[in-house]
């Protein structure tokens, strides 16, 4: 597969937050993590694959389930490389952009379990997603234009579980997966076109850019944040052997979180619902837009 344009992540602002009157400042503590464990069996498992495959892996290690650096790094420092040999593309850059649905059918059809074992053990086998949301707690939401995408989302899923002979419940487990965890590179679409072809789409309406989604086995256990602590980069990203790197967008003390970036376009707190089920605390301030 043939990366052409390195993603452009997205980043927010939190809310600026103060007290009132002249009361002294006190020095914010640093919260506290939860406790570190040992890295998983499937994690060492996939840890193991990775780095036989080319991925270097010395930044970080898996906790609880998700990231954490392992050493001290400063800013812009570079936390781990994985080949883009190593990546599951669910959707084909020569193709139309594949939706959500269409990638957790992607997913079986390049036969990714048989492929990538080690890294598919590791991937949660229930994650949150308003599709498996009851009627009456899509109903709760009262708010139609949220509630339209989430039925819409539902009828895509069992599309496309009934056209290709898929139980429903995988398209959804793996479409989930795929808003949730995977990595986007947005590609020009005029790029690929003639001069004259350009000529009659210039100006219009419709989008000039198409999705490539991408899972990165290890880098896409860390999780989304609205101030991440890290990105992710594509190294030679108009190379065949590209590759990925995950960087420290501030310095790190070993244990940290490895955090990253939600994907271009997810700006909102629905964005948020949508994609990973679920809105985290630091999503409810003045940085969110509803």
């Amino acid at each position: 597969m043939r990366l052409y344009t390195p993603l452009l992540l997205a980043s927010y602002t939190s809310a600026l937050s103060g007290g009132f009157g002249g009361a002294a400042k006190t020095k914010k503590k640093k919260k506290s993590a939860a406790p570190l464990v040992e890295e998983s069996e499937a994690y060492t498992k996939l840890r193991k694959w990775a780095t036989d495959g080319g991925a270097t892996l010395d930044g970080v290690r898996e906790s609880n389930g998700a990231l954490v650096a392992t050493k001290d790094i400063k800013k812009n420092g570079v936390l781990a490389t994985l080949p883009s040999d190593l990546a599951l593309a669910l959707c084909d850059p020569d193709e139309d952009e594949a939706d959500h649905a269409a990638c957790a059918k992607n997913f079986f059809e390049f036969k990714y379990e048989d492929q990538f074992g080690d890294y598919v053990a590791t991937l949660p086998e229930a994650p949150p997603t308003p599709i498996n949301w009851s009627a009456d707690e899509v109903e709760a939401l009262s708010w139609p234009p949220l509630q339209d995408e989430i039925n819409a989302r539902k009828k895509r899923v069992d599309e496309v579980a009934s056209e290709n002979s898929l139980p429903p419940k995988n398209v959804e487990r793996l479409a989930a997966i795929a808003a949730s965890r995977a990595y986007e590179i947005h590609l020009d679409k005029k790029q690929d076109l003639t001069e004259e072809e350009r000529k009659e789409v210039e100006g219009a309406a419709q989008m000039s850019t198409k999705v490539i989604r991408l899972l990165l086995p290890f880098f896409d256990s860390a999780q989304r944040a609205s101030s991440p602590s890290c990105k992710v980069e594509v190294k030679d990203p108009k190379r065949d052997d590209s590759t990925f790197v995950l960087k420290a967008q501030k310095a790190l003390s070993e244990g940290d979180a490895v955090t990253v970036p939600y994907n271009i376009g997810v700006t909102t707190t629905a964005d948020v619902l949508l994609n990973h089920g679920s809105v985290p605390a630091s999503r409810l301030d003045g940085s969110s837009y509803a």
